[in-house]
């Protein structure tokens, strides 16, 4: 008989360490319909660092929409935009270097 071995299972290195190398935290953009042919977009998971009213004033002036910035249960602050402008937010954050294109997770329509 063959002495089979596995080398890469000797490690106790995490397996999804490479995956996510680089990256702080991962962004959150899901788009929620309301009624009809309404819908909301959501932002979270941005880092606490940043100015959220800014960004927000920004969105709501090139986007033309209303928004808001509203705190979850956890504590953690959302951007709420009126719409579906989830193409327009990743545009923007990966535009503005908020964040990589592939730290955003995209969730909804």
């Amino acid at each position: 008989m063959a002495d089979f071995t596995i080398q890469n299972l000797a490690t106790a290195e995490d397996a999804f360490e490479e995956a996510d190398e680089g990256y702080s935290s991962r962004i959150t953009v899901s788009i929620q319909q309301r009624t009809g042919r309404k819908s909301t977009t959501l932002i979270e998971g941005l880092d606490p660092e940043f100015n959220f009213n800014k960004i927000l004033k920004y969105m709501r002036k090139n986007f033309r929409c209303n928004g808001a910035v509203v705190k979850s249960k956890t504590g953690e602050e959302i951007i709420l935009l009126q719409g579906n402008q989830g193409d327009d937010v990743i545009s923007f954050m990966v535009d503005m270097n908020i964040c990589k294109k592939e730290q955003i997770i995209r969730k909804g329509i």
